[in-house]
């Protein structure tokens, strides 16, 4: 029966052939998920000093940043991943900057003053 229907669809089956596939190139999941904090300390654009600064600042309100930026969709991944608010809002801000990557610490600046966050966007200046 196979190989009837084989002929039926006309599907050369000897020019069929298994192919090795290495291991660190399949993808388990479909949805891929932003690199940890770990993975990825600096955003292109934006010194580390500048980010963790504005992170301390941030605090306990990195849902809120998170929101206003618009990664609302990610906030449930942040949340079951980082441990600590500071780690979260460390990552929100990563986040923003390697959402652009023009994006600079006087963006953020901005971003943070537009957003309603003028103290963390003062942090950025005084860093500048």
């Amino acid at each position: 029966m196979l190989l009837s229907v084989l002929f039926y669809y006309d599907l050369p089956v000897f020019a069929l052939q298994r192919k090795h596939v290495p291991a660190h190139t399949l993808k388990l999941g479909t949805e891929e998920q932003p690199e940890t904090p770990e993975a990825s300390q600096n955003a292109p654009g934006i010194a580390a000093h500048i980010m963790d600064a504005v992170a301390k600042n941030i605090d306990a309100q990195w849902r809120e940043l998170a929101e206003k930026m618009g990664f609302t969709d990610t906030i449930q991944y942040i949340e079951g991943s980082l441990q600590s608010d500071l780690e979260r809002a460390r990552y929100v801000v990563q986040l923003w900057a390697e959402d652009d990557l023009d994006n600079s610490a006087e963006q953020l600046a901005k971003s943070l003053e537009d957003h309603g966050f003028p103290k963390a966007a003062a942090v950025v200046k005084q860093s500048l």
